[in-house]
C-alpha cells in the first residue's frame, strides 16, 4: 500500500506546484545566466544623503555598466521627488536598461532637516554627528579639530587652524559660502581621510559662486597652505568643485594629494607655489591618481620644481602651467601638456621629458641650462616631444639676433651630458644653442624657425654631436647646423 500512496501524494505535490506558479508573478527570479546578463548601478556620493532646507542640492548621479563591462552611463533614467524647501524624506531613482531587455534600479534617499547647528571651533572639538549640518561661525584655532565620517558643515566664514591637524573624515560634505576657505597657518596640517565609495566632498554652497581665499589667479585657494604650515599634510579621495584654485600649497613639502578629483575651478585645480612644495617624505609623494576637468585657466599651475615629482597617472584637461622658476631639481616630466609662462633655468641635476609630451612656450620663454644642469628630451618615432608657441604668430625662445637665439640654450657652465632625441621644433627662434660645452641631438626636426637656424655653436669649446657626428666651435667662431 506505501507504493501507490507515496505516487498519489507525488502527484498532487506536482499540481499544487503548478497551480501555485500559475498565480505568483516570477519576475524577480532570476537564474544565475540571467544575474550574469544584467547591469548593475554605482550611485557615486552619499547614500543617504542629509541636507536642511534651503540648502541647494546637487545630485552626483550614478553610473552604470552592462554584462559585458561596457558604460551605459548615459542611458540612465532618473526620477526624483526630493524638495528641499520642506522637511521630509525623499528618494532619487536610478534605473537602467540594456540592449537584452534586463533592467535594474537604485535609489538614494535624501533626508531634509529643519536647522543647522552654529558652531564655534575650539581647540580638541569633534564634529561627529551626523544628523544635524554644522555652521561654522567664524574661527580661529589653535589645536586639533576633527570633522567626522559622513558629517556634513558650511562654511560661512573662514577656517584659519595653526598649530594643529584639521582631519576630515570618509565622506564629510563642507559647503562653502563666497570668499570662505580653510587656511592652514604656523604648524598647522591637513589630513582628509576619503575612501574610493566615501569621497570628501569640497564645494560651492550658495549657486553660480565660487569659494576660497581671493588675491588675484596667482593667489587664490580652497584649501591654502602658507609657508609656515607644517609639511606633509595629505589629501586623498577628495573632491573640490567651483574653488577658485582647489588647493595652494606656498610651503616647502607641504601637501601629498592622491586620488582626487578637480573641477570647474575659475583659475587652477591645484597650485604648488613654491619650490617643492609637494609632500617629499610620504610613501608614494606626490600627486598621483587625481583628474581635472572644466578649471578655466589650467590644471595644475606649478614651479617647475614640483613636476618631476608628479605621477604618471594623472587625468589632465588644459594641462600644467609653469610660471618663471629659478631651479629645476632633477627629476621626470610625465607625458603631459604643459605651458610654460616663463624662462625655466636648469641648474644642479637632470630634467628628463618623456616621450609624448607637448610644451607650449609663450613668447620669450625657454629653457636655460647652467650650473651643472642638464636636460633629456626622450622622445621616440612613436611619440615625439613637442616643442612649440602658446601663441599663434609669436616666436618662443630667447632672442639675441641671428646666430645667438634659441629655444635650448646650454651654457659653458652647464653639465655635458644634455641629450636631444625624436624632438620637434615649432615656431621658435632656433632650436639649440651649445655655449663652451657639449650636447647630443638626434633624430630631430624643425619648421617656422623665426632664423631658420637649427643649431649654433660657439665659444673656444662648444661641441654637439648630430645624429652621432660630431661638431665642434674653436677660437670663438659660430657653427650653423642642421638637424
Amino acid at each position: 500500500m506505501k507504493g501507490p500512496v507515496i505516487k498519489k501524494l507525488q502527484q498532487l505535490s506536482s499540481i499544487i506546484f503548478i497551480g501555485l506558479l500559475a498565480s505568483c508573478d516570477i519576475t524577480g527570479i532570476t537564474s544565475d545566466e540571467d544575474s550574469q546578463l544584467t547591469p548593475i548601478i554605482t550611485i557615486i556620493g552619499q547614500n543617504p544623503y542629509k541636507t536642511t532646507i534651503g540648502m541647494p542640492y546637487h545630485d552626483q548621479g550614478a553610473t552604470a555598466q552592462n554584462h559585458d563591462k561596457s558604460d551605459i552611463s548615459s542611458d540612465i533614467e532618473t526620477v526624483s521627488t526630493v524638495d528641499t524647501s520642506i522637511a521630509g524624506t525623499y528618494s532619487i531613482e536610478y534605473t537602467v536598461a540594456n540592449s537584452d531587455g534586463y533592467t535594474v534600479s537604485a535609489t538614494r534617499t535624501v533626508e531634509v532637516y529643519e536647522a543647522y547647528q552654529d558652531i564655534d571651533l575650539v581647540a580638541d572639538i569633534q564634529l561627529l554627528d551626523t544628523f544635524v549640518i554644522y555652521r561654522i561661525n567664524p574661527s580661529t584655532v589653535t589645536g586639533n579639530v576633527t570633522i567626522g565620517p559622513g558629517v556634513q558643515v558650511i562654511c560661512n566664514n573662514s577656517i584659519f587652524l595653526s598649530s594643529g591637524t584639521l582631519t576630515i573624515g570618509a565622506g564629510a560634505r563642507l559647503n562653502f559660502c563666497e570668499n570662505c576657505y580653510i587656511e592652514l597657518a604656523e604648524d598647522g596640517k591637513i589630513m582628509v581621510n576619503g575612501t574610493e565609495n566615501a569621497q570628501v566632498l569640497f564645494r560651492n554652497y550658495e549657486i553660480d559662486t565660487y569659494w576660497g581665499f581671493y588675491n588675484g589667479e596667482n593667489m587664490s585657494g580652497g584649501i591654502y597652505i602658507n609657508e609656515n604650515a607644517a609639511e606633509g599634510s595629505t589629501i586623498d579621495y577628495a573632491i573640490f568643485e567651483r574653488a577658485l584654485t582647489g588647493v595652494t600649497s606656498m610651503a616647502y613639502n607641504g601637501v601629498k594629494i592622491s586620488n582626487s578629483q578637480f573641477k570647474d575651478c575659475l583659475y587652477y585645480g591645484i597650485h604648488y607655489r613654491a619650490d617643492q612644495s609637494i609632500a617629499l617624505d610620504i610613501p608614494n609623494n606626490g600627486l598621483n591618481a587625481s583628474t581635472f576637468s572644466g578649471c578655466e585657466l589650467g590644471d595644475i599651475l606649478a614651479n617647475a620644481s614640483n613636476i618631476g615629482l608628479f605621477n604618471g597617472d594623472l587625468v589632465l584637461d588644459k594641462g600644467v602651467c609653469i610660471p618663471l622658476s629659478n631651479t629645476v631639481a632633477t627629476g621626470i616630466w610625465p607625458a603631459y601638456n604643459y605651458t610654460v609662462l616663463n624662462t625655466i633655468y636648469i641648474k644642479n641635476g637632470k630634467t628628463t621629458i618623456m616621450a609624448g609630451s607637448t610644451i607650449k612656450f609663450h613668447e620669450d620663454s625657454y629653457f636655460m641650462l647652467s650650473d651643472n644642469g642638464a636636460i633629456h628630451i626622450a622622445g621616440t618615432s612613436a611619440q615625439k616631444v613637442i616643442l612649440t608657441t602658446a601663441k599663434a604668430g609669436t616666436y618662443w625662445g630667447f632672442d639675441n639676433g641671428e646666430e645667438h637665439s634659441a629655444g635650448i640654450r646650454i651654457t659653458e657652465s652647464a653639465a655635458d651630458t644634455s641629450l636631444i632625441e625624436n624632438t620637434v621644433f615649432l615656431w621658435a627662434t632656433a632650436a639649440l644653442q651649445v655655449y663652451n660645452s657639449s650636447a647630443e641631438a638626434n633624430r630631430c626636426s624643425s619648421q617656422n624657425l623665426k632664423y631658420g637656424d637649427e643649431v649654433y655653436v660657439n665659444g673656444e669649446s662648444g661641441t654637439v654631436k648630430i645624429n652621432g657626428e660630431s661638431h665642434s666651435a674653436s677660437d670663438n667662431d659660430i657653427l650653423t647646423l642642421a638637424f
